[in-house]
C-alpha cells in the first residue's frame, strides 16, 4: 500500500484530468462519516489495483491510498501528472497526524 500526498492547492479539476488521462476507472464515491474522511475510489482497468483519493477535513490533508499489484506504476502515473507535497510539507503533515 502507497500514500501519495497531494499538495493543498491541488484542483478536483485536475485530479479529474489526470485521473482520467491515465485511464482510471471511477468505483464509488463516500461522503465524510464520523467514521471515514471523503473518499473517491478508482481502479485501474483491470480491477486489480485500487485508488482511494481521501480528503480528510479533521487533518487538512488530500491524499491518495493506492493498493494492488499495479501500484507502484500507479504511483508513478499519479506522481508525474499532480502536485505533491515537499519533503518539509510532508513533515509537518506527519506532525499533524502524530501529535
Amino acid at each position: 500500500m502507497l500514500r501519495i500526498a497531494l499538495r493543498e492547492d491541488t484542483t478536483r479539476d485536475a485530479i479529474d484530468d489526470a485521473t482520467h488521462e491515465a485511464g482510471f476507472l471511477l468505483v464509488n464515491i463516500l461522503p465524510p462519516s464520523a467514521t471515514h474522511p471523503a473518499q473517491i475510489i478508482y481502479t485501474t482497468r483491470d480491477r486489480l489495483t485500487f485508488l482511494h483519493l481521501i480528503e480528510d477535513a479533521r487533518l487538512g490533508a488530500l491524499y491518495f491510498v493506492v493498493q494492488g499489484p499495479s501500484e507502484e506504476a500507479v504511483a508513478g502515473v499519479l506522481q508525474a501528472k499532480l502536485p505533491l507535497l515537499s519533503n518539509a510539507e510532508l513533515s509537518a503533515l506527519a506532525e499533524r497526524m502524530c501529535g
